[in-house]
C-alpha cells in the first residue's frame, strides 16, 4: 500500500480487503505527502484525516488484521510528510514471529505508543531495523509531553 491519500474509506473494512492481511509476508504502508498537504487545504476543515485514518483504519482494523500473520516478515510504515506525525500508532498489541525487517518512518517513540517495546519483543527476529526522522517524547512533571 504505497501513496495512499489518508482519510477514512469503508474499502479498508470491507471483508475481502481485511482477509488479504494475514497472509502477507510483507507490508509497507506509506503516506503521499503532496497530495495530502491539497487534499487537506481544499477538502476538509478542522479535521485530521490522517489521524483518523491511522485511529480508525489501521490501528483498529488493518493492523490487528496483519498481527494474526505468522508470515509477515517485514513491516515498513512511513509518513512522508513533515506536518503530520502520527502518534496514533499503537503497538502494544503487535506481535509478529517471524519479523525480520521493521522500518519506521516519523513514528512516535512515546510511553502509550508501545514503539520501544515492540522494537524490543522482535530482537529475537530482527535483521534490519531502519528509523527515519522518527520522535521521543519526554515528560516532565507538571509539563505537557514533548517531541
Amino acid at each position: 500500500m504505497i501513496n495512499l491519500l489518508p482519510g477514512f474509506s469503508y474499502f479498508y473494512l470491507e471483508p475481502h480487503v481485511l482477509s488479504l492481511f494475514p497472509r502477507l509476508a510483507h507490508l509497507q504502508i506509506t503516506m503521499m505527502s503532496e497530495i495530502y498537504n491539497l487534499f487537506r487545504r481544499e477538502y476538509t476543515e478542522d479535521v485530521d484525516e490522517l489521524t483518523t485514518f491511522w485511529e480508525n483504519i489501521m490501528v483498529k482494523n488493518v493492523l490487528p488484521a496483519v498481527n494474526a500473520s505468522s508470515t509477515l516478515t517485514s513491516l515498513v510504515l512511513h509518513n512522508k510528510s513533515s506536518a503530520c506525525i502520527f502518534p496514533a500508532v499503537a503497538f502494544d498489541a503487535l506481535t509478529f514471529s517471524h519479523l525480520t525487517l521493521l522500518s519506521l518512518g516519523r513514528i512516535v517513540f512515546y510511553k502509550t505508543t508501545g514503539t520501544e517495546e515492540f522494537i524490543i519483543r522482535h530482537k529475537s527476529t530482527l535483521t534490519e531495523l531502519e528509523l527515519y526522522q522518527c520522535m521521543v517524547g519526554t515528560v516532565e512533571e507538571g509539563v505537557s509531553p514533548r517531541f
